[in-house]
């Protein structure tokens, strides 16, 4: 954060997603401003915005496995019933909670029947003749009647949960970013990104069950100079950075955000008119 200010809620979407894009014109940005803008905040020059549209410097490639012939793991979900599962839990449950149990299972086995009749009156509505179709109709409704009454309802703590598939843990994966015109300062924004990811490096879902968390390493070059340093990534505690450039910019990064020349915020003045208005 370049200043104790808070940001507008425009400038907070600014930063974190780039902006969000509503209905109507677009602003536009004349060069200069758009040049500022981008100068000021590294932000938005390494990752872009949509709001007004910048083309981030940043590119960020996929994650390749190294290995071909490693495939996807199954994880397979379950819901299952606690009681069913460890029949000792129930000397856990008080009176009341144990009815409410054996009610739930009563009205669960009593939906089933009552669906089960409910689809065979359909069944003979569709075949039967005006009068026949009246009584059968009756005889659906006081079967909603007594679904809503007595709140039957279809509870299986047996239904299982999706499954998803996950890489294996272990299994290598390349990947390359690159930065195509960015200053020293971008560059050392990217080291604190990456910094800032080392703290929870988890892609995807399934957290929860471990799934995700990465580590790895990446060999820094620049283009007419080749090998500049590297920088890995250690999952949960931070990014080891060798190199004296790859130092020198995370150093200007962190010098130039603590400045006045940072700027986080949406600034007016460089947006023009937006074409409709210039219409009119």
């Amino acid at each position: 954060v370049c200043s104790s200010d808070l940001f507008s809620l425009t400038d907070a979407q600014l930063n974190r997603v780039g902006g969000i894009k509503q209905a109507g014109a677009e602003s536009t940005l004349d060069a200069q401003g758009y040049l500022r803008m981008v100068a000021a905040n590294p932000t938005i020059g390494l990752f872009g915005a949509s709001t007004p549209w910048v083309k981030g410097k940043a590119m960020i490639g996929h994650l390749i496995c190294k290995s071909p012939e490693i495939r996807p793991m199954r994880v397979d979900g379950v819901r299952a019933d606690i009681l069913k599962r460890d029949p000792g839990m129930v000397e856990f449950l008080d009176e009341s909670s144990m009815q409410s149990y054996n009610d739930d299972i009563r009205r669960t086995k009593e939906f089933a029947i009552v669906k089960a009749e409910k689809a065979k009156l359909e069944a003979e509505l569709r075949k039967a003749n005006a009068d026949e179709r009246k009584k059968i109709r009756e005889q659906l409704a006081a079967i909603d009647e007594r679904v809503k009454k007595e709140n039957l309802h279809h509870v299986s703590a047996q239904m299982p949960l999706s499954g998803y598939e996950a890489i294996p843990p272990g299994a290598e994966l390349e990947n390359a970013i690159s930065l195509v015109g960015a200053s020293d300062i971008e560059l050392g924004g990217m080291l604190a990104a990456l910094e800032r990811f080392a703290e929870n490096p988890v892609l995807g879902a399934h957290a929860s069950q471990g799934a995700g968390v990465v580590s790895g390493s990446w060999e820094i070059s620049k283009t007419r100079v080749g090998y500049i340093g590297k920088v890995t990534l250690k999952p949960f505690i931070g990014l080891e950075i060798e190199g004296e450039e790859l130092l020198k910019a995370k150093e200007a990064f962190h010098a130039f955000i603590a400045s006045d020349a940072c700027q986080p915020y949406a600034d007016t003045a460089s947006m023009i008119e937006t074409e409709e208005e210039e219409a009119a």
